[in-house]
């Protein structure tokens, strides 16, 4: 089984260094960016198992990475961490509702944002996927859909059952 892999995302290099390291040596791969446009370019590769994101951001802001991520198909499952300086209550009830699975203000340490990741990608694993995907095919189970390359397929029940 591959590693999982992390993207964090934060202007502040030293912030980086340090989660990296920390990440690392609790065994995930990291990827990383100190800037919006190329997290969006990193997410839209690599597809990371799991998000750490700062809100602010010399030319992105959080909150517009956050909703590009939930808005798309393929990475809208992809559980979100914010690391920020923002502690106002106000801050934190916006982001997790935009779509944050998460809110950790700074100053942190670094071992409490990593037992968050363990356990956010522990309970994303424990869930059954949602959408299933093969290729350019994705099947919705709970809604019983069959997409491909995005546009909805008409199937019988038995068609789909046969899926």
């Amino acid at each position: 089984m591959s590693k999982q892999r992390i993207l964090v995302v934060d202007d502040d290099k030293e912030v980086v260094r340090l989660m990296r390291a920390y990440l690392e040596q609790a065994g995930y791969d990291v990827l990383v960016a100190y800037d919006g446009d190329t997290a969006v370019h990193i997410l839209r590769r690599d597809k990371p198992d799991l998000l750490l994101l700062d809100l602010m951001l010399p030319d992105r802001d959080g909150y517009d990475i956050t909703r590009l991520v939930r808005s798309d198909p393929v990475l809208a499952a992809m559980p979100i961490i914010m690391l920020t300086a923002r502690v106002e209550d106000t801050d934190k009830i916006v982001g997790l509702e935009m779509g944050a699975d998460d809110y950790v203000t700074k100053p942190y340490n670094p071992r409490e944002v990593v037992a968050r990741v363990r356990a956010r990608l522990r309970s994303q694993s424990a869930a059954p996927p949602q959408v299933l995907r093969a290729g350019d095919l994705a099947m919705d189970v709970e809604r019983r859909e069959v997409k491909v390359d995005g546009r909805l397929i008409d199937l019988t029940p038995t068609e789909f059952n046969l899926l």
